[in-house]
């Protein structure tokens, strides 16, 4: 079964990785002050953030506890902060509380840390930091959720099928897997990089490959745009009607 994610009220859709580009460069030119990325699995967009921000930022992920995360922003104070996975912070209270003092959009904002001393590192600290936040889901549950939300750009990246397979193209090796897939881009539900990743282990394992990579696919899911290609006049009834038969008997 497909996904049918539900995103937060005025958060902007992207379908494409030129228009994802444009937004980190964005935020790696220092214009956002807060953004916020709800991405699809397997779409490269951590890895797209990680290269086009470079060294520049500080790289927070979801393995870091709240004082690891305290202590490394302390450390790398008005740099540009990336947090890949924020869903074990928003978990915990100490992260939570973080989250919110670091998402403020004023110019410079104070954050704190209200336990024990740690050694080098003071109890609160002021920093300029802009910060990007990418997940794989967003759910507003509470005052904190909401107000990181509110103070957010918001941006779903879900590219279609085809732009994710013009990014797996640009360094994915195996010509024969290559081909396959982009037979069957009008098929494919819930695209991701890592299909055309395991497909490739299962060719080296020595198994059905093809077989396997069918899995990916929806032979109904095709009749869309064959539907639209009818109302638009660009094939015949004939062709129609002869094309959704052929369609069905091959998921029947």
């Amino acid at each position: 079964m497909s996904r049918s994610p539900s995103f937060p009220a005025g958060c902007e859709i992207i379908r494409t990785y030129e228009e994802f580009g444009s937004v980190i460069e964005a935020f790696s030119n220092e214009h956002l002050d807060l953004l916020l990325i709800i991405g699809t699995y397997g779409s490269g967009k951590s890895k797209t953030l990680r290269k086009a921000i470079g060294d520049k930022a500080l790289i927070i992920n979801g393995r870091n506890t709240p004082m690891m995360v305290y202590t490394d922003l302390y450390h790398a104070r008005n740099r540009p902060v990336l947090i890949d996975d924020c869903e074990s912070m928003l978990e915990q209270k100490a992260g939570k509380e973080l989250l919110r003092n670091l998402c403020e959009t004023d110019a410079v904002k104070e954050i704190s840390w209200n336990t024990a001393s740690m050694r080098e590192v003071p109890k609160k600290f002021k920093t300029s930091s802009k910060v990007c936040i990418i997940c794989n889901r967003w759910v507003d549950t509470d005052s904190v959720t909401g107000a990181i939300q509110d103070r957010a750009h918001l941006y779903a990246f879900q590219p279609h099928a085809s732009e994710i397979h013009n990014y797996v193209s640009e360094w994915f090796e195996d010509a024969e897997i290559l081909a396959f897939f982009e037979e069957n881009l009008e098929k494919i539900q819930n695209p991701s990089a890592r299909q055309y990743v395991k497909t490739l282990q299962q060719k080296k394992a020595n198994r059905d490959w093809q077989e396997y990579a069918r899995q990916f696919f929806n032979e109904l899911r095709i009749t869309d745009s064959l539907e639209i290609a009818f109302a638009n006049g660009e094939i015949s009834r004939a062709t129609y009607y002869r094309r959704r038969k052929e369609i069905r008997d091959r998921a029947s």
